[in-house]
């Protein structure tokens, strides 16, 4: 399962929702702690001046963060297949969207697109 976190202020109204998804190449380590950073800072666990930012924009925005995209592929990358981007099945996460989905990939393991939009489960 993919886990999604939730952060708003307790007494908000947020009328702007931002969405962010991180780990969607496996082997890209750096984007999950990035994400993971960034959850912290909206938690106000960062240094004081990082903490009144977060505060003041959570007062009128909701944030959903996805800090890992891809798990299956990613524990993969840590019991040591470290060149795993793609999903177990062979599929770019990325260039699984409908948004401008490319069918043209396909034979590019490393950018497989996937058989059509949303195919796959992580996406």
């Amino acid at each position: 399962s993919i886990d999604v976190a939730t952060v708003r202020a307790r007494a908000g109204s947020p009328v702007n929702r931002v969405f962010v998804l991180f780990g969607e190449h496996s082997r890209e380590l750096i984007s999950p702690e990035s994400g993971i950073h960034l959850l912290r800072v909206l938690c106000g666990h960062a240094s004081a001046k990082s903490a009144r930012g977060a505060a003041e924009t959570l007062r009128d925005s909701e944030f959903q963060l996805v800090l890992n995209g891809n798990p299956r592929s990613r524990l993969a990358v840590e019991r040591g297949s470290f060149c795993t981007r793609a999903s177990p099945s062979g599929v770019d996460l990325n260039r699984n969207w409908d948004d401008k989905w490319d069918g043209a990939g396909t034979f590019m393991q490393s950018t497989n697109p996937g058989p059509y939009p949303f195919s796959e489960p992580e996406t």
